[in-house]
């Protein structure tokens, strides 16, 4: 019973490709990856890459009819650093990689030894497959099986690789103080701030753009240079970018911070 159903299962895959909406939300990169041969993974290590995450199970016969399209699908992007295609089941890694270990997909495949995948990345059924751009972003769900080694998965895959720019992402602010004015007035103002978020994310090379009070300047230049950013990236690396935000100062209200991209400096 369990081989006709992967027969048909099979049978199946091959007719359906999967289509491409437009479907943006924010992957989560808390996961740590164990192969059959012992070596382990962090998942965050694959930020700034397009990542083809695939979600399956050895006991689930939809998903073993899925694992030879996709083996062909990593195998047509084999070399290119920018791309990962895996696939992932929560099982046992112990249990998983005697049955896997000669399969054509072993190369893809990873556990989660038990462990539950991240929340975003949980769905009614399997198997369940998510396209992650370059810029931390699942653009791409499907839930259930289908034939990755088409032309049309080849496009949507090869868009998301050529648009190579993600900028810094700010991780932690540290707010302006405003001025001591003690017996002046307290007015409102703000300064455009221009710097370099390095490979690191760290702040460099702070100046003043524009300001609308002096005494804002150096409250200004002294916050950003204690923000601590996720760097950018360009064709799959970290890279130094320029930023500059707009720092409004007010003398009763949170300081207004805006951070917005300018063309990366280098790579």
């Amino acid at each position: 019973m369990a081989d006709r159903a992967l027969q048909t299962a099979m049978k199946t895959v091959v007719a359906r490709p999967p289509s491409y909406p437009a479907q943006i939300q924010r992957a989560v990169f808390d996961a740590k990856l164990q192969r059959g041969d012992g070596s382990q993974m962090d998942f965050s290590t694959l930020r700034g890459k397009v990542i083809v995450l695939n979600v399956w199970a050895t006991w689930c016969p939809p998903c073993m009819a899925e694992l030879p399209s996709l083996a062909k699908l990593a195998a047509h992007y084999a070399g290119k650093e920018d791309l990962r295609v895996m696939c992932v089941s929560a099982e046992q890694v112990s249990k998983v990689w005697p049955k896997m270990a000669t399969h054509e997909a072993a190369s893809i495949l990873y556990c989660t030894d038990g462990h539950r995948l991240p929340a975003v990345y949980e769905t009614s059924a399997i198997p369940a497959t998510f396209i992650i751009n370059k810029g931390g972003e699942i653009v791409f769900q499907h839930v259930g099986m289908a034939n990755w080694d088409n032309e049309e998965t080849f496009k949507f895959i090869d868009k998301l690789r050529v648009n190579g720019f993600t900028p810094p992402r700010l991780l932690n602010v540290v707010p302006p103080k405003y001025p001591d004015l003690a017996g002046k007035e307290h007015p409102t103002g703000a300064v455009v701030v221009s710097f370099v978020v390095d490979s690191g994310g760290h702040v460099r090379e702070p100046r003043v753009l524009n300001s609308t009070n002096k005494l804002f300047d150096a409250p200004a230049l002294e916050s950003v240079q204690q923000w601590k950013f996720e760097p950018g990236i360009r064709d799959g690396k970290p890279v130094d970018m320029k930023m500059q935000v707009p720092i409004e100062f007010s003398p009763t209200e949170k300081p207004n911070q805006s951070p917005q991209p300018t063309p990366p400096t280098g790579g």
